[in-house]
């Protein structure tokens, strides 16, 4: 069993990586989202990373899941929270991305990043164009 801690800090040092580098740790994802299953205890920040990284990576469908699976561990987890709604956006499931954003200010009205989601994603849908270039 990998000790939670051991997990946690390996998969916040891999979510740090620049795009161009996390495309070159894709492959290792599996792996991750195996561990996160061994570890005891709040497993919600190992999914949220994961699924974090695989944004950063690019892979959008494969967020998905382990950012859903973050929240459903822990509802209050404004990072999760605000990185679905960014990947549902990219995925064009718009509706439900301002009701996770909205959720996110709810929830967590002191998490800026949800604030800038959800301004970004009234823009879009008021003609405008939601920027969802940054990082996870």
């Amino acid at each position: 069993m990998i000790d939670d801690t051991i997990l946690i800090l390996l998969i916040s040092y891999f979510s740090r990586l620049s795009f161009q580098r996390a495309k070159a740790f894709k492959a290792p994802l599996d792996f991750w989202m195996a561990a996160s299953e061994r570890t005891s205890g709040d497993k919600s920040r190992a999914f949220q990373e994961i699924g974090a990284y695989r944004k950063l990576a690019g892979d959008l469908k494969g967020a998905e899941a382990p950012l859903r699976k973050a929240m459903e561990l822990n509802p209050n987890l404004a990072p999760a929270m605000d990185n679905l709604s960014w990947v549902l956006w990219d995925l064009g499931k718009k509706e439900e991305a301002m009701q996770i954003a909205s959720r996110c200010i709810e929830k967590c009205p002191q998490y800026g990043m949800g604030w800038q989601a959800y301004g970004s994603f009234l823009d879009g849908l008021n003609g405008g164009r939601a920027e969802s270039s940054r990082e996870a």
